[in-house]
């Protein structure tokens, strides 16, 4: 897996391959047109996920990022690509979306996700940091 991207460098959808289409820093773009329905589809393969989730584990600590006045936390740090594939579960879990905040609080708090979490303290529904 090159980049620290989810999935292959190229992917395949009834046959046909998936054409590159742009590459930036933060992630490479591919489509794909469908003859059988008309329809086009791209996806995105995310760089630097393994970077971010290394960094998260080399630095997990109860007393890292707090602020001065002890009043903000740095709780987690999510790669794009992991904010993207939660968008597309059903339902979508919108990390920026002031409504979703029990779900993404729990979501952090849950140990399968401890990777993404910079401060391992238990967050629940006593934190106001959203």
């Amino acid at each position: 897996m090159e980049g620290g991207g989810f999935g292959p460098r190229f992917f395949y959808m009834k046959n046909d391959k998936w054409r590159f289409l742009d590459d930036t820093p933060t992630h490479t773009e591919y489509f794909n047109y469908d003859d059988d329905t008309g329809q086009t589809h791209t996806k995105y393969v995310y760089k630097q996920t393994a970077q971010i989730v290394d960094q998260n584990k080399s630095i997990q600590s109860k007393d890292v990022a707090k602020g001065e006045s002890k009043e903000l936390w740095h709780l987690a740090q999510i790669p794009p690509s992991v904010i993207h594939a939660w968008l597309q579960e059903d339902p979508p879990l919108d990390i920026f979306n002031k409504d979703h905040k029990e779900r993404l609080l729990k979501r952090l708090d849950d140990p399968d996700f401890k990777y993404l979490r910079v401060n391992t303290s238990r967050i629940g529904k006593k934190t106001m940091h959203i």
